[in-house]
């Protein structure tokens, strides 16, 4: 069971950042958007959380209301303190981890919409919120870090869509039935 959103106005954006699209997408968020989002309300933190952080823009002067955690062991403590997911990947591929994980954690998740490619959770339904733009991302955020209940609104939907689509039991059976249905 997840747990309740924190009090605190706070971000995380983890991902391994030797993987050059993880470490741009660091960087915008620290460099173009963090600072848009702290003028609207100077209290929010940005947590920058997973392997090489050493290697992001900023990691030695981080800029006021960043932290750098490098390598995290205990994820869950991690999204305790977390009310929004961010995703801000603008460029490569591969499976969306971090968005699938935010999603478990009924945490709200701003991507890009490269950053959300391939996933099943939709803007539409309230799943997750895209936006491509400095401006736009930095809004997107600004808007779940002031309002708490579509805070809970929009991460009770992630849930509940990552719980269908991406639970392991689901994953599991759907694999299941697959390779049934290749064999009959």
């Amino acid at each position: 069971v997840p747990s309740p959103l924190p009090s605190q106005p706070s971000v995380l954006f983890l991902g391994v950042h030797n993987y050059e699209p993880n470490r741009v997408g660091a960087e915008w968020l620290v460099s173009h958007v963090w600072p848009l989002v702290r003028q609207r309300n100077p209290l929010a933190q940005l947590r920058i959380a997973g392997k090489h952080c050493d290697l992001i823009t900023g990691f030695k002067a981080p800029p006021p209301g960043v932290e750098f955690l490098g390598f995290v062991p205990d994820l869950a403590a991690l999204y305790a303190r977390t009310r929004v997911v961010a995703c801000p990947i603008h460029s490569g591929g591969g499976t969306r981890i971090k968005i699938v994980e935010g999603a478990l954690q009924q945490r709200p998740v701003v991507s890009t919409t490269i950053g959300a490619e391939g996933l099943v959770l939709s803007a539409e339904r309230h799943e997750i919120v895209l936006a491509d733009g400095v401006a736009d991302f930095a809004e997107a955020l600004g808007t779940l870090l002031d309002d708490p209940e579509r805070c809970r609104l929009v991460g009770e939907a992630a849930r509940q869509c990552a719980m269908q689509y991406y639970d392991e039991q689901q994953v599991i059976a759907s694999a299941a039935q697959s390779i049934r249905m290749a064999i009959d």
